[in-house]
């Protein structure tokens, strides 16, 4: 049986292109803190348009207000010890308490666990003051690299 050169050729290229894009899929690479993090200039945004940003390690995680059949999105209080300012009128050492609107289903954040957010101030809450995480604001486990993109935001808009 004979065949065809062409009909061979045709079938290779086919089969390497189609290993080659199986071995290099994204299935297939390891994922970074890089896949999840918005760009330094969406970053540079955010500080610039909330109250204060800080990295700081959560002490506390309540559930202020679960999901319910009519709104799936619940609230967190968080309270949480400042470890460093980017922005704001907040000290390493201070403790600051937010909020911070979930999703139903996702897993809250740990006590204990450190972290670089963006908050606002909310002034319509009664008691010592507090903050929100924003719908434009960012919440993000602590990483060196964020720290750093956080760090240049601060620096640029001073």
């Amino acid at each position: 049986m004979k065949m065809n050169p062409r009909l061979v050729m045709v079938t290779l290229i086919v089969m390497m292109t189609g290993v080659g894009a199986c071995h290099n899929s994204p299935a297939d690479r390891k994922q970074t803190a890089d896949d999840f993090l918005p760009p330094p200039e969406l970053i540079a945004a955010n500080v610039r348009d909330t109250d204060i940003s800080v990295d700081v390690r959560l002490q506390e995680v309540a559930v202020d207000r679960e999901p319910s059949q009519d709104d799936i999105y619940g609230e967190w209080k968080i309270t949480a010890e400042v470890l460093k300012t980017f922005k704001g009128n907040v000290k390493p050492g201070q403790t600051v308490t937010y909020f911070w609107r979930f999703e139903q289903g996702i897993k809250a954040p740990q006590p204990g666990s450190r972290h670089l957010a963006s908050l606002k101030l909310l002034p319509d809450r009664p008691g010592a003051a507090a903050y929100v995480v924003p719908d434009n604001g960012y919440h993000f486990p602590y990483d060196e690299k964020l720290e750093e993109t956080f760090k240049r935001a601060s620096e640029s808009q001073k």
